[in-house]
C-alpha cells in the first residue's frame, strides 16, 4: 500500500506538472501507459526514480508555478485605470544602506553607536569602496540615520579582512610601503626633469613587483594595478589617470603651482627628517636579537629592523626604485647591513649604559674577535670601542670565555675531545706533525714544542654531512671571563718516549729540476728576457720562493716547446718525405747529445705541471701515474729521502685496491687532496693544508706569545677554533658570492704570461735554438761552452739507470723484502753542469 500511494501521488504531479507546463524533462506521457492507467503501468513494472529528479516534482514547485501563471491570467484581463488604483510607494520607506534594498523577509538594524560608524569607514578605506565612501560623506551613519542588513555588513567585514590578507602581516605590509615610496620618489624625480613625463600603469606595476620581490615580500602571479594607480591617485594629488585601450596613462596635470605650492607648505625638510628618525628609532629600541654564539644565514639582516635597513639603503644607494632594481646586491648589501648595525649598537634612549650579550650586534662582536685573533693587542680593542666599531675589551673576553665554556660543556657531554664544526657522515683524513718554536733555545721566552693535528672533511654535493646542531654559547648561564677546568683525562697527558735511540732525519736535497738545470745558461735566459733578476733568477735553482719558480718552468716549458716545433717545421720544409714528429725526435736524440739534453729537460719540466695539475684538479690516476714516473729520476740524480718515502708511498697506494678498496673509492673521487675554497684548480696536498694551519700557530696572535701565560693558553687552545670558526662563517655569510674562476684565468694575466713566452723564446733562439744544434757536444746554452763526455754520457743513461734503480728498490725492500727499507741506498754522483767530473 505505501508503494502504491508514492506512485499515486507522483502519478498526479506528474499529471499536474504537464496541465502547466512544468515538466523539467518534456517526457512522452502517452508511453507511461499501457492502457490501465500511468498509476497501473508504475506499479506493475516496479518504477523507481532518482532524488534528484523527484524533487523537480515538488508541492513547493507546483505551488509557485501555479500563482505565477494566475498572475499573468489577471494581468491579461482589461483594467479600468483610475487615479485611486494607483499604489502609492513611500519614498521614505527604509533601506539598506550597503545593498540599497528594502527590509525583505530580513530584519533591517539600525546604526546606534560611533564603533560601527568607524568600523564602516575603515573598511570602506581598505576595500576601496568608492561608492560605499560618497554615501558616508555626508556625515556619520547615526546622523544619516542608517540602516542595514546584518548579512550586508557581514560581507563588507569579510571584504575588508579580505584585502587586508592579500598585503600580509605587518612586515609584508612595511615592504609594500617601501617599494611605493621608492615608486613614488621615481615618478617625482622623472617629473623634476621637465621632460612632461607619461607612466604606463603596466610598467609602474612592473617595477612595483620587482622591487617587492628584490626585497624579500611575498608576491603572487601579479600586482593588482588598478588598487597600485588608486594609491597613486591618492598619493599625487595632481595626478591624472587616462583609459587608451587596454592600458592606462598615468600624466600631471599642466598646473601643478597650487599642488607644489600644498606639498611645501604642509612639511619642512626638517619635519620629514624628525618623523622618519622617529619611526626608525621606534622599530630599533623594539627589536631584539639573542646572540647565541653562532652566525647563522641571514643573521644580520635578522639583527636590524627593516625600516632602518632599507632607509640606509636608500641613503646609500637613492630612492630611486628603477635604479634600486638595477643594483647587483639589492637591499641585503654588506656596506648598508654594517652601518645599520653600526648606527644600532651606537643608539641610546637618554643614558649610555653597559650592553647585555644579548644585544650586542653581529658585526661588532665579528670585528672584536678578528682583529683580537690577528693582533692580540688590548689597546686596538679599546681605540675601536671608542669609534663605536666593536664591543669593549671586557665584553670579548666575556665571548671568548662563554665559548670555551660551551666548548668543554660538549666534550664532557660527548665524552670524546672533538671540534664542535666537525659533521657527522663525511670522508675525513688528518695530518699529524710536530710543532716547535725555538725548542734548543735555553733563554728565549716565546718557546713552544707540542703536537699538531689537522682534521680535514670532504663535503660535496651529492653529501654534505649532517650537522651536529652544537650550541656553544649557553645564553642559560651567567657571563663569566673566567674558563671551567678540564677533566684530568684531558690534560695530564703521560709523557711518551722512543726505546730505540733518536731518530735523524737525513737532509732534504735541492729541487730535482734545479740539479739538472743548474750552470746550463738557463738563469742567463730568464735574465736577458728580463723575467727575473739575477739574484731571483738563481733561487730558481733551491726553488727558494716555491709559485715563482713554477711560474719560470712554466714560461721555460711553453717555449722550449715553441723551438721544438719550429726546429720540426724546418726540418720537414727540406724533406721530401718528412718524418713524422715522433720519428724526428728519435732521430734527433741519437744525433745530438744538446737535442736531447734540452729534450729531456722539457719533459721533465711537462711532469713536474702534470704532477701540479693532479693536485690542483684531485685527479688521484694522474697523481700516481706522475709520482711513478718521477720516481726514477729521483733515484738517478740522488735525492735518496725522496726515493725511498716516494716509494713506499706510491706502494701504499697501490695496494688500497686490496685492502682498503673503500678509501681507494674516496681518493679517486678527488679525496685526496683539500678543497679551501670554491675556485676551480686550487686544491693543495694535505701536508701544504697542514703547514698552512702550523703557520697560523706560529704567527701573529698563534700559541706563539701565549706560552708565559697559562690562562691565556689555555682559553685560545680550547675555545681558538671555534671563534676561528664563527669568523669564518661570518664572513662566508657577510661577502658576497665570489667567481669561481682561478685567480690566474684573467685577461692581463694570461697577455702577460705570453708576452714572457715569446720574450724567453726570443732570447733562447738568439743564444741558438738548441733542437736546431748539429754539434755532437753538450753545451751551456749562453756561453757555448763544451761539456765533457762524462757529462754527456749522463744526459743519455740518467733515466734508464734510475729506473732500475727504482725496480731495484722496489724488489728488494718492498716487494721481497730481503732488505731494510730505511737501508742505505747507493749514491750515482753523476757528473752534471753543476758538478762535472774532477781533471785528474
Amino acid at each position: 500500500m505505501g508503494q502504491r500511494r508514492i506512485h499515486r501521488r507522483k502519478n498526479s504531479r506528474g499529471k499536474e506538472c504537464w496541465e502547466i507546463r512544468q515538466i523539467p524533462a518534456e517526457p512522452d506521457l502517452d508511453r507511461l501507459d499501457d492502457g490501465n492507467g500511468i498509476e497501473a503501468t508504475l506499479m506493475t513494472n516496479r518504477a523507481q526514480w532518482h532524488k534528484a529528479c523527484r524533487v523537480k516534482y515538488s508541492q513547493t514547485i507546483l505551488q509557485r508555478r501555479r500563482k505565477s501563471l494566475e498572475k499573468v491570467e489577471q494581468s491579461d484581463a482589461p483594467k479600468v485605470h483610475t487615479r485611486s488604483a494607483h499604489s502609492h510607494v513611500d519614498p521614505k520607506d527604509p533601506v539598506c544602506f550597503f545593498c540599497n534594498k528594502p527590509a525583505g523577509s530580513e530584519v533591517l538594524h539600525e546604526v546606534a553607536t560611533k564603533q560601527i560608524d568607524f568600523n564602516v569607514r575603515k573598511a570602506a578605506l581598505e576595500t576601496e569602496d568608492t561608492e560605499l565612501l560618497a554615501k558616508l560623506a555626508p556625515g556619520d551613519m547615526i546622523a544619516l540615520e542608517a540602516k542595514y542588513h546584518r548579512n550586508c555588513l557581514r560581507m563588507l567585514y569579510n571584504k575588508a579582512r579580505q584585502a587586508v590578507a592579500n598585503y600580509g602581516h605587518e612586515e609584508e605590509a612595511q615592504l609594500h610601503g617601501i617599494a611605493f615610496a621608492e615608486l613614488v620618489a621615481f615618478m617625482e624625480e622623472r617629473r623634476s626633469d621637465d621632460c612632461a613625463p607619461v607612466f604606463k600603469l603596466a610598467d609602474q606595476g612592473d617595477l612595483y613587483q620587482v622591487r617587492l620581490e628584490q626585497l624579500g615580500a611575498t608576491v603572487g602571479n601579479r600586482i593588482h594595478t588598478t588598487r597600485l594607480k588608486n594609491r597613486l591617485l591618492s598619493e599625487l594629488p595632481d595626478l591624472m589617470a587616462h583609459s587608451q585601450g587596454r592600458d592606462t596613462l598615468l600624466t600631471f596635470q599642466d598646473d601643478i603651482g597650487d599642488a607644489l605650492k600644498k606639498a611645501c607648505d604642509h612639511d619642512s625638510d626638517a619635519m620629514h627628517l624628525v618623523r622618519a628618525a622617529q619611526v626608525v628609532r621606534k622599530e630599533m629600541f623594539a627589536t631584539k636579537f639573542n646572540f647565541d654564539g653562532s652566525f647563522h644565514p641571514n643573521c644580520q639582516k635578522e639583527s636590524v629592523p627593516t625600516s632602518l635597513l632599507a632607509l640606509v639603503n636608500m641613503i646609500l644607494d637613492g630612492a630611486n626604485i628603477k635604479h634600486q632594481t638595477q643594483l647587483l646586491e639589492t637591499g641585503t648589501t654588506t656596506a648598508a647591513l654594517t652601518v645599520s648595525q653600526l648606527l644600532v649598537f651606537n643608539s641610546v634612549k637618554h643614558i649610555r649604559a653597559a650592553k647585555s650579550s644579548g644585544t650586542v650586534r653581529h658585526s661588532r662582536e665579528r670585528v672584536a674577535l678578528k682583529v683580537h685573533a690577528v693582533t692580540r693587542k688590548r689597546g686596538l680593542i679599546d681605540t675601536l670601542f671608542s669609534l663605536g666599531m666593536c664591543v669593549s675589551y671586557d665584553r670579548l673576553l666575556q665571548v671568548s670565555a662563554d665559548i670555551a665554556n660551551g666548548v668543554c660543556q660538549h666534550f664532557r657531554l660527548k665524552d670524546i675531545v672533538c671540534p664542535p664544526k666537525m659533521r657527522n657522515g663525511l670522508f675525513t683524513t688528518a695530518a699529524v706533525d710536530n710543532i716547535d718554536h725555538n725548542p734548543s733555545s735555553g733563554t728565549a721566552k716565546d718557546s713552544f714544542h707540542g703536537t699538531s693535528i689537522s682534521l680535514i672533511q670532504h663535503p660535496t654535493h651529492e653529501c654534505a654531512g649532517s650537522d651536529r646542531g652544537v650550541l656553544v654559547m649557553n645564553q642559560s648561564t651567567p657571563s663569566t671571563r673566567s674558563i671551567m677546568p678540564l677533566p684530568q683525562a684531558y690534560t695530564n697527558v703521560p709523557p711518551v718516549a722512543l726505546i730505540t735511540k733518536q731518530f735523524t732525519a737525513p737532509p732534504v736535497k735541492g729541487p730535482l729540476l734545479g740539479d739538472w738545470l743548474e750552470d746550463s745558461g738557463w738563469t742567463n735566459a730568464l735574465v736577458q728576457a728580463e723575467i727575473a733578476s739575477p739574484g731571483t733568477a738563481d733561487s730558481f735553482i733551491h726553488a727558494r720562493h716555491v709559485t715563482k719558480t713554477r711560474h719560470a718552468h712554466q714560461l721555460t716549458a711553453a717555449s722550449l716547446y715553441n723551438l721544438l716545433h719550429q726546429a720540426y717545421n724546418q726540418h720537414c720544409t727540406s724533406e721530401a718525405v718528412p718524418p713524422t714528429f715522433e720519428e724526428w725526435c728519435l732521430q734527433r736524440v741519437s744525433e745530438s747529445v744538446h737535442f736531447n739534453y734540452w729534450l729531456k729537460t722539457l719533459s721533465l719540466e711537462v711532469l713536474m705541471l702534470m704532477y701540479i695539475r693532479s693536485l690542483r684538479e684531485g685527479n688521484f690516476q694522474l697523481y700516481m701515474e706522475t709520482l711513478t714516473q718521477l720516481l726514477p729520476w729521483m733515484f738517478a740524480l740522488d735525492h735518496t729521502h725522496y726515493s725511498r718515502w716516494l716509494s713506499v708511498h706510491v706502494r701504499d697506494m697501490m695496494v688500497l685496491s686490496d685492502k682498503h678498496p673503500a678509501i681507494l673509492e674516496e681518493f679517486r673521487a678527488g679525496k685526496f687532496v683539500v678543497h679551501k675554497t670554491s675556485h676551480k684548480f686550487s686544491a693543495m696536498a694535505i701536508d701544504h693544508c697542514h703547514e698552512q694551519n702550523n703557520a697560523l700557530i706560529k704567527g701573529s696572535g698563534g700559541a706563539v706569545s701565549l706560552t708565559e701565560n697559562p690562562g691565556a693558553l689555555h682559553r685560545w687552545m680550547v675555545a681558538g677554533p671555534e671563534i676561528a670558526r664563527m669568523t669564518t662563517d661570518f664572513e662566508n655569510e657577510s661577502s658576497p658570492q665570489s667567481e669561481n674562476r682561478h685567480h690566474e684565468q684573467k685577461p692581463a694575466v694570461q697577455e702577460a704570461f705570453m708576452m714572457n713566452v715569446r720574450s724567453l723564446t726570443a732570447v733562447i733562439e738568439e743564444m741558438g735554438n738548441p733542437f736546431l744544434e748539429e754539434s755532437q757536444d753538450l753545451l751551456v746554452l749562453d756561453s757555448k761552452d763544451i761539456m765533457s763526455s762524462s757529462v754527456a754520457d749522463t744526459v743519455r743513461k740518467v733515466e734508464s739507470l734510475g729506473a732500475q734503480q727504482y725496480k731495484t728498490f722496489v724488489e728488494e725492500r718492498l716487494e721481497q723484502q730481503t732488505k731494510p727499507v730505511t737501508d742505505t741506498l747507493p749514491k750515482n754522483k753523476m757528473p752534471l753542469f753543476s758538478h762535472p767530473p774532477v781533471k785528474t
